[in-house]
């Protein structure tokens, strides 16, 4: 059977164009998990559509969901001859995807890339076949909540770390007010983390669920973030806790923290934080890290995460998401499992 994705549109042309090939990626990062065999697959264009065109046997409900969950799918079709039969119907999110859209801030990262980060490492994990299952996501360095707001969206339970205190304060308050809003019944709460009477700062809680049926009967997602610092992880989250942790880290070479007067060099902060994030990490869970290759090189990374104990993935298709986002940033993602 020949099957077409049309991707969401953006309006920023020349990263469309950039981007085409993530999604060539992301299928095969799928379909390699499923054990599914692609065949044929290019860009199209049919009847004045540009679509990416592949062939594969006839597809169940799983596999259904699992396409429908590509980040960059805005229509499915099933393709015969000239017609495009659309498969959308049965398309679903936990939550509405205005969640994580809604805020609009500098340097805030794209929702359908942050999307493809959580896919990417879900389908390279051991826990590839559970994915429509409510599984655990850390964003360990989680700014404003770009990853929470879709992890939740795709039916995941969340979780962040974020040293900026006000950043947490906003997605607390952004959250609440969009739970309220559009009426989903939630619980909110935050403790202080004191770890030996040192203060490690504030953990803050929201339980929810799609609708008052499944919170009744507690069928709900966790959005658990904290203000403090990455590398004390393992003070606000157990060990082995989660399935995937998925962080897009800043794109220059020294990130600020909370004092720009005292840089702090990325690569050696990530040399301390791949061993916290390994403790909390579940055997046979991936890390996922996007960076700016023109700062940071992939052969850097490796070596941390290697010494570190993570069977880092390179051969294709992970050596296949490089892109331009702008002048000074070509970016490209890291996937290594524990």
């Amino acid at each position: 059977m020949k099957y077409g994705i049309l991707r969401y549109p953006h309006q920023n042309t020349r990263y469309f164009d950039a981007t085409k090939h993530l999604l060539v990626g992301e299928l095969t990062v799928i379909a390699n998990a499923l054990n599914i065999t692609i065949e044929n697959d290019n860009y199209e264009v049919i009847n004045g559509v540009e679509l990416y065109c592949f062939e594969m046997p006839p597809i169940d409900e799983m596999v259904l969901k699992a396409l429908h969950q590509i980040s960059s799918n805005f229509i499915l079709f099933e393709i015969l001859g000239d017609m495009l039969r659309p498969l959308n119907t049965t398309k679903t999110s936990y939550f509405k995807e205005d969640l994580s859209s809604i805020l609009k801030y500098s340097g805030k990262t794209n929702e359908d890339f942050t999307a493809m980060m959580i896919n990417v490492g879900i389908f390279s994990s051991d826990f590839a076949k559970n994915f429509n299952q409510p599984l655990n996501i850390l964003d360990p360095m989680c700014g404003r909540g770009t990853t929470l707001y879709q992890g939740l969206i795709m039916g995941y339970n969340v979780s962040g770390v974020e040293i900026n205190s006000k950043d947490c304060e906003e997605i607390d308050k952004y959250m609440k007010r969009y739970l309220k809003y559009h009426k989903y019944k939630h619980e909110a709460s935050h403790q202080t983390i004191i770890i030996n009477k040192q203060k490690k700062g504030i953990k803050y809680t929201i339980e929810t669920a799609d609708t008052a049926e499944n919170y009744k009967n507690k069928n709900r997602r966790i959005v658990q973030f904290a203000s403090g610092n990455t590398l004390d992880v393992n003070d606000y989250y157990k060990k082995d806790s989660f399935h995937v942790i998925a962080t897009d880290i800043p794109y220059g070479v020294q990130h600020s923290g909370t004092s720009k007067s005292q840089p702090i060099d990325m690569t050696k902060l990530l040399e301390s934080a791949a061993l916290a994030w390994h403790r909390v990490l579940k055997k046979g869970g991936t890390v996922v890290i996007a960076y700016n290759n023109f700062t940071l090189k992939h052969e850097s990374l490796q070596a941390i995460f290697e010494k570190t104990g993570y069977k880092v993935l390179r051969e294709a298709p992970y050596d296949g998401f490089e892109h331009w986002v702008e002048q000074a940033v070509n970016r490209d993602i890291f996937i290594a499992k524990k």
